[in-house]
């Protein structure tokens, strides 16, 4: 059965998470961290929850680059290796005598 008080209720939640997402601009790319950082809270934040909050996106930031190389590094020894194969077939041809 249809309820309109259910209804109501899920709009003013929709658009409450409208708002605090920025008004619709909270899945946007922003064009600067200044831009980033206020539509976020991070002026409302206390120095320390800034402090925390940096610190955790440098973390977030060097797992995914160790993620990232720890995924490339089987195709960077295979091109080592590969690389080393043709230097020493190229040593063996050019022997000067």
């Amino acid at each position: 059965m249809f309820d309109s008080n259910a209804m109501q209720e899920l709009a003013h939640l929709k658009a409450r998470r409208y708002a605090a997402n920025g008004g619709g601009g909270g899945f946007k790319v922003a064009t600067s961290t200044k831009a980033y950082y206020s539509a976020r809270g991070y002026d409302d934040m206390t120095p320390f929850q800034q402090a925390t909050y940096r610190a955790r996106e440098a973390f977030k930031w060097a797992c995914d680059h160790a993620r990232a190389e720890l995924a490339y590094a089987p195709t960077a020894l295979a091109l080592a290796q590969c690389e080393q194969r043709d230097a020493a077939r190229y040593a063996l041809a050019t022997i000067p005598f």
